[in-house]
């Protein structure tokens, strides 16, 4: 799951990874810094900073990292849904209890 953690680093179209039918002038967002840590057995924290979000976008990339970690799919297979910005079966929400907001900066 770190491989895919770190493609995300950088000006992306994040299209793949938003809401359907998110209304927004770009899906271009620009990632500062991912980072993925095994804080117990069975619990992984992600941490990502970026310029702006789009709705849903860090739940869909967690669950589609996820798909990752379980085998599913491959780094390569993430970087292509990345790229291309094409909706895969293999794209799935994680659940929102866990995900929090930490900090906001202006």
């Amino acid at each position: 799951m770190k491989k895919p953690a770190e493609y995300l680093i950088g000006e992306h179209d994040f299209k793949a990874f938003a809401q359907s039918g998110t209304e927004v002038k770009t899906t271009v967002r620009m990632v500062l810094s991912t980072g993925i840590e095994q804080v117990d057995k069975d619990i992984l924290e992600f941490s990502i900073e970026a310029t702006g979000f789009l709705k849903r976008m860090v739940r869909l990339i967690v669950g589609t990292m996820v798909q990752v970690g379980k085998g599913r799919i491959t780094p390569s297979d993430f970087l292509k849904i990345l790229d291309t910005g094409e909706k895969t079966k293999f794209i799935h929400a994680a659940p929102p209890h866990g995900l929090y907001l930490r900090e906001v900066k202006y």
